[in-house]
């Protein structure tokens, strides 16, 4: 394998890492938690899992196919340390990670030279579900706020 290959499966490692160990779905763990007026935010961050399963699929996938291994062990240590506050608080943090995942998906199009078309299309691909993601849990935010 050569060091440009290496270095683009690193970086789709850690793409794959930020879909697979997502901290969205531990958010829903606390569903128990979670009171009538935020049924409506639990229901979109659910739509929002079943897609980062998705997401991590198609990235597993795609690294197998480069003949690399998809990396089940790291995860982001920027959300390693989060418990369940309140969705009010987790609610931002969730949003900004997603925007920073919006930009690492949308540099990896950039980046992707000739002979990556397939990687190109499942970036460019993987850019729009999250910017559709962010469009649905922003406005959630100043309903969350508003019913304060």
């Amino acid at each position: 394998m050569v060091q440009s290959d290496k270095a683009l499966l690193e970086k789709l490692n850690k793409l794959f890492a930020d879909e697979y160990h997502s901290f969205t779905e531990a958010i829903l763990n606390a569903a128990p938690y979670v009171d009538e007026s935020m049924k409506e935010a639990e229901a979109v961050l659910k739509r929002i899992v079943e897609q980062e399963k998705e997401h991590a699929r198609l990235l597993g996938e795609l690294i197998y196919k480069l003949d690399g291994v998809p990396d089940t062990e790291t995860y982001n240590t920027d959300i390693g340390d989060i418990n369940y506050l309140s969705l009010q608080a987790l609610l931002p943090r969730i949003i900004r990670f997603k925007r920073e995942q919006l930009e690492r998906y949308r540099a990896m199009v950039k980046e992707c030279g000739i002979g990556l078309d397939e990687v190109r299309s499942l970036m460019r691909r993987l850019a729009n579900a999250t910017a559709e993601q962010l469009k649905s849990l922003e406005p959630l935010l100043s309903q969350l706020h508003h019913k304060k």
